[in-house]
């Protein structure tokens, strides 16, 4: 069976509304991707630390995610040439950003994260890993077509027995 082109099979561009305005967004780049990977995984280490009341220490990797991160504006890599029309329109701060983060969003953990994301007007929960593996489970089937072993204990519920005088 001969493959599609994945062209033809993934979106590439990402319609954003914006007080009446679609804003056409294409999906960013792998390298890009990558790089906003390694940062959202900084940024769960630090915000598991401070869950659990620890100061994080980032590793030398780390530090060098995080220095990348701060050397160039992510929002405009992420928006690519939406990122001056939108500044051009006059769109708000918050928009902008929800914005940027619904297409790193959409790249690290996926469509129903994203989505939800931007339905929520930026305040869907954090992802956690096990939440990416169900995204990642429900987006290949696997999920569907794994079924649960039997159990392998050799017991059998026990029969009610009727009650004497019923």
């Amino acid at each position: 069976m001969a493959l599609k082109d994945l062209q033809d099979v993934l979106n590439d561009t990402h319609k954003l509304p914006i007080r009446g305005k679609v804003y056409e967004v294409e999906s960013i780049s792998a390298e890009l991707g990558l790089r906003f990977q390694a940062l959202m995984e900084v940024a769960a280490e630090a915000k598991k630390a401070s869950d659990a009341g620890a100061e994080y220490s980032p590793s030398a990797d780390d530090e060098e995610v995080l220095n990348d991160a701060a050397e160039k504006d992510l929002y405009r890599e992420a928006l690519g040439p939406a990122h001056d029309l939108m500044m051009a329109d006059g769109v708000k701060f918050a928009q902008l950003k929800l914005s940027a983060l619904y297409v790193i969003f959409h790249a690290v953990y996926g469509d129903t994260f994203a989505a939800a994301y931007w339905a929520s007007g930026g305040k869907a929960p954090a992802p956690n890993r096990a939440a990416r593996r169900t995204e990642t489970r429900t987006r290949t089937g696997a999920e569907n077509s794994t079924q649960k072993r039997a159990s392998r204990s050799g017991t059998t519920t026990r029969k009610a027995t009727p009650k004497p005088g019923a």
